[in-house]
């Protein structure tokens, strides 16, 4: 058994003044109740309730696990949801899902079934969509040599479709691939996308080429790659233009390296980038101009100084550089340090002292009224805090 409850006052205080919920609290509540049986199989109950302000969101669900037999097993949930919003409007719908899974050592299979109606609502969860009738497919086979070369190699395949409650098609993809794993815990593979997708009543056929290498052969190093090139949808275009289809790439590289037992530092550098493409380029436009570009870099640090205390810190950057004309976004620069220190008793039982800023590439102007103006640098401190954890572990 499980229960959740909390006072919230961020849904107040993020109103304006003059509105009449300003100051108001929101009351939030979380049940869950699980019991197993058999052989690693459950039934589940889960409640949850969300109220602010005459407005309210309950969810009610049943969920089980049944395994069938070895390494299959079958997943299923039933939800319901009432809703009141702010103007006095009631929603009610279902959702639900079920799915079959193999785990085997050769054989995988997840196949998952996904319906939920259009006044489905849960506050207190994630829904990226609703009015969806939704099955995907993965499926994927490993060789398993006795050889030392090779640990295990095999073929993948993924599927996606969606309709809409009235039976319009919104997505569909298929995507096959291959993966080998060798020693040491180094694996590649490639895959390829190609997909339809419905977005704001266009059509648009996209596709994708996908590899990646990770590896950590030697003990004190681990590097992990990845890159995308294909087509992409730009979703939020500039004023007066339409989404279109693009170049895109995406890229990924990250190392750990491990030079001394009680020190760990971890890089990781993202990049992704949209370019409009021939046959595609919007009107009044000439060429293939950039739409955007996008660099994420992060920088960790683990510093154990004994059994019991040690030291963490994370070092973040992002920025976005759009091209205004194309796309509806603003450059954006953003520096976050964050520390934290853990005096670590036992397990359940430990001290947390910790300290977090963000900088943005922004600056307040003393005119009247005050107004933010861009800056080239991120050297403006948006958010700054700092906090301490207790957290003890009563033992019978």
């Amino acid at each position: 058994m499980g229960v959740i409850a909390a006072d919230d006052r961020a849904p107040g205080e993020g109103l304006a003044p003059t509105d009449p919920n300003f100051g108001r609290r929101a009351n939030a509540e979380v049940v869950r109740l699980q019991r197993e049986f058999g052989s690693e199989s459950y039934l589940g109950v889960l409640v949850s309730s969300l109220d602010f302000a005459g407005s309210s969101n309950q969810v009610y669900s049943v969920d089980t696990r049944v395994r069938i037999k070895p390494a299959w097993f079958v997943e299923a949930q039933a939800i319901g949801s009432n809703t009141r919003q702010l103007d006095g409007e009631r929603l009610s719908g279902p959702a639900y899902i079920a799915g079959l899974l193999h785990d085997g050592r050769n054989f995988t299979l997840h196949s998952v079934y996904t319906d939920r109606s259009p006044s489905f609502r849960s506050e207190l969860g994630y829904i990226p969509r609703v009015d969806i009738r939704q099955l995907q497919n993965q499926l994927g086979y490993r060789w398993r040599p006795v050889r030392r070369g090779i640990v295990s190699f095999g073929p993948t395949l993924t599927t996606l479709v969606d309709w809409d409650r009235q039976g319009q098609l919104q997505d569909w993809q298929t995507q096959p691939g291959f993966v080998m794993e060798l020693p040491r815990l180094t694996t590649f593979g490639f895959d390829r996308l190609d997909a339809f997708e419905l977005f704001q009543n266009l059509g648009f056929r996209e596709f994708q080429n996908h590899g990646h290498l990770d590896t950590q052969w030697l003990k004190w190093l681990a590097i992990s790659s990845a890159y995308s090139w294909g087509t992409g949808v730009n979703y939020y275009p500039a004023t007066g233009l339409k989404p279109f289809l693009a170049d895109s790439s995406v890229g990924s590289l990250g190392f750990t390296f491990r030079p001394a037992p009680r020190i760990r530092f971890d890089q990781t550098y993202l990049y992704s980038r949209l370019a409009t493409r021939g046959g595609d380029v919007p009107d009044g436009f000439s060429g293939q101009p950039v739409v955007f570009n996008n660099h994420v870099l992060r920088s960790k640090v683990n510093y154990q100084f004994t059994r019991e205390f040690s030291l963490r810190l994370i070092l973040d950057y992002d920025a976005v550089l759009p091209n205004s004309s194309l796309v509806a976004l603003s450059e954006s620069k953003r520096f976050a340090p964050d520390i934290l220190f853990t005096y670590l008793l036992q397990p359940g039982t430990a001290v947390y002292v910790g300290y977090t800023d963000a900088y943005e590439n922004m600056r307040l102007n003393p005119g009247l009224p005050p107004y933010l103006q861009p800056t080239s640098w991120p050297g403006t401190s948006v958010g700054r805090e700092f906090f301490l954890k207790i957290s003890y572990l009563f033992r019978p």
